[in-house]
């Protein structure tokens, strides 16, 4: 398997990344959820060791709430997020582009237009 990336591919790369984890050192489980597809919950069940190896599917920091009665806290670096996705997801970002594209050499070009005038409106708000 060749691991030798360009630089188009790598930035496709980290603009994956952005889109689902927010650029902060240390994430909130429901952050973590939102940026895998699943529920908060799921990722606390991650988070707890499996039962076989006795580790945890996700990495993190666990600690108390502050006051009496505060419930436990998790938090869990970003780094640790990106390498459980990057483990479980059944494709990279350049296989996404490339069935998008796929997708769109296959549509009508009326349809290929309103896609078109579509993304243009999305490049200026975004400017």
């Amino acid at each position: 398997m060749n691991h030798c990336h360009t630089k188009q591919e790598m930035e496709l790369w980290q603009l994956r990344l952005d889109s689902r984890f927010p650029r902060v050192p240390m994430l909130r489980p429901d952050q973590v959820a939102e940026g895998l597809g699943c529920t908060p919950k799921t990722v606390h069940n991650l988070f707890a060791p499996d039962g076989r190896a006795g580790k945890p599917w996700v990495m993190g920091i666990e600690f108390n709430g502050r006051g009496a009665g505060s419930k436990t806290a998790r938090r869990i670096p970003r780094e640790n997020a990106i390498l459980f996705w990057a483990a479980s997801a059944n494709y990279r970002p350049d296989d996404f582009l490339a069935m998008l594209m796929d997708v769109v050499d296959g549509l009508h070009a009326k349809e290929r237009l309103l896609i078109q005038q579509r993304i243009n409106e999305l490049n200026r708000r975004s400017i």
